[in-house]
């Protein structure tokens, strides 16, 4: 969200989003005996989510401002991981938990866990631009990132940051997701 916040504030652009990495997108876990249904059961309740600055917890309290009318009608945990979210709900330290990681989430419904929610997907791991580069600039690093996953030296490249590639995003949509989260 702060790349969000730079093109906003700074006149930043966007270049490229992280393929696989688009899709990104917080569920709201509970109990499987839970008597909660859906997000709007969380109202008065206790939530545990990620790092209270994190994308994950702007996501998770946007999702409960559109569930809610405000997300402040419900009581947050914040922890530093999210893998300790499922640890809250298993031990009764909340009523339910966020994440938005697919590993954590996938453990959460093997293990009998339910999903009552899910934010609107986010795409994560911006590549942005100063506002100094001229467009052709911005044009040039984009044609480069995007065509990286299109050869064997390309991909070498891409190999130590373990991406996929990169792919185009558009900005207006980017800056509508903001608004969205409400930077």
């Amino acid at each position: 969200h702060l790349s969000i916040e730079a093109i906003k504030k700074s006149g930043y652009k966007l270049v490229a989003v992280t393929k696989g990495f688009q899709g990104y997108a917080a569920s709201f876990m509970v109990k499987a005996d839970s008597p909660l249904k859906s997000l709007s059961d969380l109202k008065g309740l206790h939530l545990g989510a990620p790092d209270e600055d994190s994308i994950t917890s702007w996501m998770v309290r946007a999702t409960l401002r559109d569930a809610l009318g405000d997300p402040k009608q419900v009581k947050y945990t914040y922890t530093r991981y999210q893998d300790a979210v499922p640890f809250f709900v298993e031990n009764n330290l909340t009523n339910a938990g966020a994440s938005a990681s697919s590993a954590v989430v996938k453990d959460w419904q093997a293990k009998g866990g339910k999903v009552i929610g899910k934010s609107k997907a986010v795409p994560i791991k911006h590549v942005i631009a100063s506002p100094n580069l001229a467009p052709d600039q911005v044009e040039q690093v984009r044609d480069y990132l995007l065509s990286l996953d299109g050869s064997e030296d390309g991909k070498k490249k891409l190999a130590p940051t373990k991406y996929q590639g990169f792919e185009r995003y558009d900005e207006a949509a980017m800056l509508a997701l903001g608004a969205w989260l409400g930077l």
